[in-house]
């Protein structure tokens, strides 16, 4: 048996914390960076597995592979080496839970499932696109960060094997994954395996989420490896009754015996499973159209297809137990700015009540593909989370509330409360009901004129869980008085 590191102990210049957990091949450590002031996930490979030449060279193949992968949704791989005749590696640590524990008391709310699934939808599209396979996606390997914005992470690109992994027949001689979740081509040594197993692996997990439990979990091995092979897929709603009819069919073909017959990326997946949990939610009631105001306000439809664009201006309300968490973040986040620009103009930020929540992340994580962040006198951009010192400033918070704090009540803070064609609270819950959970957005604010510090052109970029962003433009009016700006109308 391996002795175990001790907390305290220096190994390769990193301070062990305290032991994460373990595996067939080795530990996974917390530690303090040796250079910078943060916490590693330090993984060794144990001195039985360092002495199997096959096991020692595919830990250090994987981590050059993980290594060129940069991506929000796959841990990162800070270094490597090999220290007192172990080999190591240096990997971000993430501060929340994995997967595999969450499953512990049951399923998951399903629109969480599916916000799961289209981040690591991404990641495995983007390994894939790299030419690397995962080939051991299972909860275990998903990590979660700490709500409120919980954010998935994809590790252990083929490196680790835990106490319930077996080996299996491939092309080298054996394969190191979870049967649980292992699409049924690999268990034909010349059979070819490419990025559909891990859709099909993919396909499984989400069973999980939905059900509790993966869709073969017989303890026997012969017939769990039969249940891959050659038994029907089994029905998600037989086990959920309340979730919609066409998952049992989206599931069906994730994880389709013959690969052909799967979807071609995990993103197709993850964009089923969003459409369909979206389909069989209550459409929301058509919100009446707005007064004519200083600029000229739509109609509204009833279809949201038609609707978001105008939908982006309102904000939702939440429950009532957090709608005083929310305004309080509000009041501690609306301090003035130190910019002395004319567009960044400190003023007084406006009176709200004073209850703060406990704790809450920033907005890092929740803003879409290619968001700039930028702050200049004619422009702003960025998820930041707002204030009431000038016309930007107020719109960002407007945004924030709606995305990240999902208070309408939040977001009626950045309003006059003369507005004339900006919802009320109660007329914004149909709004936010039809913008997916994990939803990324981005803001970007510029003057429609050079000097004119109250009407801005505002481009909202929306992009639900494994989809493409949608772009919004608006233009706002907002005014200054009584030491602060407010939004006083949005207009599409």
């Amino acid at each position: 048996m391996v002795e175990q590191l001790r907390p305290g102990v220096i190994f390769a210049g990193y301070q062990i914390e305290r032991l994460l957990g373990t595996g067939g091949t080795g530990e996974v450590y917390l530690a303090h960076d040796r250079d910078l002031p943060r916490f590693v996930a330090l993984k060794l490979l144990n001195s039985v597995a360092g002495d199997d030449g096959e096991s020692r060279q595919r830990f250090l193949r994987e981590a050059n592979i993980i290594a060129r992968l940069s991506h929000p949704n796959i841990v990162t791989i800070y270094a490597r080496g090999e220290e007192q005749g172990r080999q190591w590696l240096a990997m971000a640590y993430v501060d929340g839970s994995d997967l595999a524990a969450e499953l512990l008391t049951g399923p998951l709310e399903p629109q969480r499932a599916a916000a799961i699934t289209a981040d690591v939808a991404r990641a495995l599209d983007y390994a894939h696109d790299a030419g690397v396979l995962h080939r051991d996606v299972k909860p275990a390997n998903i990590l979660l960060t700490a709500q409120p914005r919980e954010w998935a992470l994809l590790s252990d690109f083929g490196i680790a094997q835990s106490s319930n992994e077996v080996r299996g027949i491939t092309e080298n001689g054996e394969v190191m994954a979870s049967f649980q979740y292992t699409a049924p081509e690999r268990f034909h040594g010349e059979a070819r395996v490419d990025r559909r197993a891990d859709v099909y692996s993919l396909g499984c997990t989400l069973f999980a989420m939905l059900t509790g439990a993966p869709p073969y979990a017989d303890a026997d091995l012969p017939r769990l490896i039969y249940g891959h092979v050659s038994a029907p897929v089994p029905s998600v709603r037989a086990l959920n009754p309340a979730l919609p009819a066409t998952l049992d069919s989206i599931l069906a073909r994730a994880m389709a015996k013959n690969p052909r017959h799967r979807f071609a990326t995990c993103t197709e997946l993850a964009t089923s499973v969003t459409a369909a949990l979206n389909a069989s939610r209550p459409r929301p009631a058509a919100l009446p159209p707005r007064e004519t105001g200083r600029h000229s306000a739509t109609p509204v439809a009833a279809s949201w297809n038609q609707s978001r664009i105008i939908l982006i201006s309102l904000a939702v309300v939440v429950s009532v137990g957090a709608v005083a968490a929310a305004i309080g973040l509000l009041s501690s986040l609306m301090g003035p700015s130190s910019h002395s620009s004319a567009l960044l103009t400190t003023t007084a930020p406006r009176a709200v009540p004073t209850t703060t929540p406990t704790s809450i992340s920033t907005s890092a994580g929740v803003a879409a593909d290619g968001c700039p962040v930028r702050r200049t006198p004619d422009m702003v951009s960025g998820t930041d989370s707002g204030s009431t010192a000038t016309g930007p400033d107020a719109i960002l918070g407007f945004q924030y509330a709606y995305y990240v704090l999902r208070s309408g009540t939040a977001a009626r803070q950045f309003v006059a409360d003369d507005s004339g064609n900006v919802a009320d609270a109660p007329k914004i819950q149909s709004g936010i009901d039809s913008v997916p959970p994990g939803t990324r957005y981005c803001v970007q604010v510029t003057r429609l004129t050079p000097t004119d510090n109250d009407h801005w052109s505002v481009k909202i970029t929306q992009q639900p869980p494994g989809q493409l962003p949608d772009v919004f433009t608006q233009t706002v009016t907002t005014r200054t008085a009584a030491d602060h700006t407010l939004i006083t109308s949005i207009d599409d």
